[in-house]
């Protein structure tokens, strides 16, 4: 995990809390995930239509807008099969056979016994 400063919105109405992000290396549509913990603590109002987060400030209300054009792109970039190295369509099943792909750790897990008190 790591906690980075992250500014929401424009000056004079923006928030830079702090927010934990977890580092994978996994592929994906994202370049982060903000965890709801952080979309708490901002007390933002999201609508997914309109693809604006609004926030209070003590200035006002701030707000984060998404972008149309990037979203079509992305939306269209995970209708469109995958092409081989062939240049030809690879299959892309809608639903994995074993389960979702999960993430692997970087580096050596150390097990910790937890204390049933």
């Amino acid at each position: 995990m790591v906690s980075l400063h992250v500014t929401f919105g424009e000056e004079p109405l923006s928030k830079t809390p702090a927010a934990r992000f977890m580092v994978v290396d996994v592929p994906s549509t994202y370049n982060a995930i903000i965890d709801q913990l952080t979309l708490n603590h901002l007390r933002v109002m999201v609508a997914t239509y309109h693809m604006v987060m609004k926030f209070s400030t003590k200035d006002g209300f701030g707000e984060v807008r998404g972008d149309p054009q990037i979203q079509e792109v992305l939306f269209d970039s995970n209708l469109t099969p995958k092409k081989d190295e062939a240049g030809g369509a690879t299959h892309r099943p809608s639903r994995p056979c074993k389960g979702p792909p999960h993430p692997e750790p970087m580096e050596q897990l150390v097990e910790v016994p937890l204390n049933k008190a």
